[in-house]
């Protein structure tokens, strides 16, 4: 016999609009509390595939309404468990890349940070193992993170500077740390390039990823790659430089110390070899 959630998880696919809303709503009001997503995890899979549906909603609250429901799921383990074994990684970058959902790309990326958190989902962001693929989802969102910070204004949405959590996350990890430090890439003058940045969200992530790549370094085997790039070097004195304009969050400044004199030791050791 159907209980109440069965009935619930069916309705989220109904052709009837009015329906497949009223019941993604109680899904949305039952995500924002433990006793909700416990509720919920007892249905992981058949809830998580429902949702990830409807995704790609032609109605843009619809889209929202979902999003919002499962970057709430995403803070429950057992339901991000399901939704990585649900391929929602590849899936999400898809729609960001095809520019084929209706909500704004703020939420996705949004939803993707928080998958990031675990090893398995910064993994899967990183495509290991999956040949010429490998680095593609890194390289889109870099890319969008950079074009869309260019003429960020404080009273417009910043649609893409959740990907600086998304960079911190992959870099806790030595897969990130040196895909992101490969030759060629130039991904540390972008992040360095970011310490400038208006937003707080940027810089400080941008000053987390750097400091995850630096920290490491030796230890990665990426320490000439670390120190190659002069004007990373000089991005990286800025925050602690008293130019203008001056630095007015702490933290970038705390994180940038110890990576600067790790780069310059970096730099003198390389010197001395």
């Amino acid at each position: 016999m159907a209980t109440e959630l069965d009935e619930l998880i069916g309705f989220l696919t109904d052709t009837r609009a009015p329906i497949r809303k009223h019941a993604l709503d109680i899904v949305l009001g039952l995500t924002g509390s433990p006793e909700g997503l416990s509720h919920l995890r007892s249905k992981a899979n058949p809830v998580v595939a429902a949702l990830l549906r409807m995704v790609c909603s032609q109605d843009p609250k619809e889209a929202t309404s979902t999003v919002s429901a499962l970057t709430n799921c995403s803070q429950d383990p057992g339901l991000v468990d399901v939704m990585l074994k649900s391929n929602c990684v590849n899936r999400l970058m898809d729609y960001l890349k095809e520019n084929t959902c209706t909500c704004s790309p703020r939420l996705l990326v949004m939803l993707l940070s928080n998958l990031s958190v675990t090893e398995q989902g910064s993994k899967e962001m990183l495509q290991l193992g999956q040949g010429k693929l490998e680095g593609l989802h890194v390289a889109v969102l870099l890319k969008r993170f950079v074009v869309s910070g260019v003429n960020w204004a404080p009273d417009v949405e910043d649609p893409y500077e959740h990907v600086s959590n998304i960079l911190v996350n992959i870099t806790r990890f030595k897969e990130g740390r040196v895909l992101l430090l490969q030759p060629g890439r130039g991904i540390l003058q972008v992040l360095a390039a970011q310490l400038k940045a208006p937003s707080t969200l940027r810089k400080q992530g941008a000053a987390g990823a750097i400091r995850n790549c630096c920290m490491t370094s030796e230890a990665d085997g990426t320490l000439e790659h670390v120190v190659e790039d002069l004007h990373v070097l000089e991005c990286l004195l800025h925050p602690i430089s008293g130019q203008e304009p001056r630095e007015k969050d702490d933290l970038p400044c705390i994180v940038v110390l110890p990576c600067l004199f790790m780069a310059l030791l970096c730099a003198f050791m390389v010197a001395m070899l």
